[in-house]
């Protein structure tokens, strides 16, 4: 096989791959944050936005994932759509998943980002 060839076919399991992780990471956000939302995730060590104001009480707990529950779920919806879209473009156009893949990323980050302070304020408050 020809190394351009390899090197493509490489690029696109790669991306492929990522595409997969970053999509399985949204499922898991959209779940944390809609149980969080709905006020049914409980206080624990595995999973939410685990810091030392929100994990104070159950009170806090609960104030902080009702208010950042929404963000988070919505940034996991949306990183669960490109990453989908990602993994599915690797064969057509690998610039187009590489672009969707760092959208993915950055959607997580964000948006995850955006629920954990707006939820840790919440806790704060409570």
């Amino acid at each position: 096989m020809d190394d351009a060839v390899v090197n493509a076919l490489v690029a696109g399991v790669v991306l492929a791959a990522a595409g997969v992780v970053l999509a399985a990471a949204g499922v898991a956000l959209v779940a944390v944050g809609r149980l969080g939302r709905q006020g049914r995730l409980p206080r624990q060590h595995w999973s939410g936005i685990r810091t030392p104001s929100t994990m104070a009480s159950d009170d806090a707990w609960m104030a902080a994932h009702r208010a950042g529950g929404p963000l988070i779920e919505v940034s996991g919806w949306s990183a669960a759509a490109l990453g989908s879209g990602a993994a599915l473009l690797c064969v057509a156009d690998p610039h187009w998943s590489t672009a969707l893949t760092m959208a993915a990323a950055g959607v997580v980050l964000l948006g995850a980002t955006s629920g954990v302070i707006r939820g840790v304020r919440a806790a704060r408050r409570e």
